[in-house]
């Protein structure tokens, strides 16, 4: 028993990255349970190319990944950092690069996968192919309270799985977190309004991208583009609004800046947000099922490394349940301040750009700069923060908001 959850039987729904990952976090915690990962083949991953955050390379050494096996054989580039393009609305741009020279690594999200998938594997995680059709619950009591624990995982091959603690990697489909444990969803489209992505591969070509350890990020007309250049392709998509342009008129604005014919992959719709409790009954969700606020800044994997190792640190401790989801949530709100940020730029030449003039900023976004609209009259070169934050230092925002800008008075 771990404080009130019989762990004997842990169960992880969804593979992709954040399933093995979950999978490898989980198998450190508790070496002696039956760990399983069930996947369905039938609905597969995002598969897009990704980025990290210094962070993931941290959480690899938690696992006691060897870093010169998985560079090997995952496709990866290092990563430095990311070029910004055009946010001004004048062809300049600026590179939002990690402090202290650290690195982090571009990737190719199949072959990822499927190296933790591997790793996991030999380690002693079953591996279930199959489609979830549904759970059983019951409530019980823990530490007093009455809650709802799933305790049966109905599969399509018509087995009946008995469970006592599930992870939800289910990814959109939000399988659990959502649809059994009602946790509450938290939107943000009100300040990211972003809800579309078209996902393309481009050959490795270096005419097609300036850094080869930088992602790049240049805005279009309706939203932005990333660039991620791997070791056998470059990985590409337009983030946009659907308000402001059509599938068909976003692909062709992408292959008008392209000579190359354009491999569309995906089209991905999504609404900012995220789940107010990650940890609900004896489910934790991970991953996209959990949230996701758009693809800048690579803060999805980022966001799951931050909750795994606070799990393998706590060991899992069902004590400090409320203190993870506080810290996750106030994780979360972190991420949405700074990728707000982004869009506080001088670019309007476009409807979508003109109108996110009018976009409301968070409540703790707008008094930072209200704050430094009073004190830039005398400090008018820097964003002063008085406010600490644990997921983006203060150099994060004093970059963004050196490049942003045409105008520095824009912020006075």
């Amino acid at each position: 028993m771990q404080n009130g959850f019989n762990m004997k039987n842990i169960h992880i729904i969804g593979g992709g990255t954040s399933g093995w990952l979950t999978a490898l976090s989980v198998q450190k915690i508790f070496p002696n349970s039956n760990l399983t990962l069930i996947e369905s083949k039938s609905i597969g991953i995002i598969g897009v190319g990704e980025g990290t955050t210094p962070n993931f390379v941290e959480l690899l050494k938690k696992l006691n990944i060897d870093i010169n096996d998985f560079e090997s054989k995952t496709n990866q580039t290092k990563k430095i950092g990311i070029c910004f393009r055009n946010w001004p609305g004048d062809d300049t741009f600026y590179n939002h690069d990690f402090s202290n020279k650290i690195t982090a690594y571009h990737i190719d999200a199949q072959t990822f996968s499927e190296y933790f998938k591997n790793i996991a594997i030999q380690r002693g995680v079953s591996h279930i192919e199959d489609d979830v059709l549904g759970f059983d619950t019951d409530f019980k009591k823990i530490k007093n309270k009455k809650e709802t624990h799933v305790n049966k995982i109905k599969l399509k091959s018509g087995d009946d799985i008995n469970t006592d603690f599930i992870f939800d990697c289910s990814g959109f489909g939000k399988l659990i977190i959502d649809k059994v444990m009602k946790s509450e969803w938290v939107s943000v489209k009100e300040y990211l309004t972003v809800d579309s992505a078209i996902t393309f591969h481009l050959p490795n070509d270096k005419k097609l991208i300036s850094y080869k350890d930088r992602t790049d990020s240049t805005t279009m007309k309706c939203g932005w583009l990333w660039k991620i250049p791997l070791k056998n392709r470059i990985g590409a998509g337009y983030v946009f609004n659907s308000k402001y342009t059509s599938d068909e008129d976003a692909k062709k604005e992408i292959q008008d800046l392209f000579e190359t014919p354009i491999d569309f992959k995906k089209k991905i719709s999504f609404e900012s947000g995220y789940f107010n409790n990650l940890w609900v009954g004896n489910c934790i969700s991970v991953g996209l099922s959990g949230g996701f606020f758009e693809p800048i800044e690579a803060t999805s994997i980022m966001t799951a490394a931050i909750e795994l190792v606070y799990l393998m640190d706590n060991k899992l401790n069902y004590n400090l349940r409320t203190s993870f989801n506080n810290h996750m949530r106030n994780v979360n709100n972190e991420i949405l301040d700074f990728i707000r940020y982004h869009y506080v730029c001088d670019r309007k030449d476009t409807e979508f750009w003109s109108d996110y003039q009018n976009i409301q900023l968070t409540k703790k976004l707008s008094s930072i700069l209200d704050e430094n609209r009073k004190l830039s009259i005398s400090r008018p070169k820097e964003l002063l923060f008085k406010n600490k934050t644990s997921v983006f230092s203060f150099m994060s925002y004093q970059v963004l908001n050196a490049g942003n800008f045409i105008k520095r008075e824009n912020l006075i």
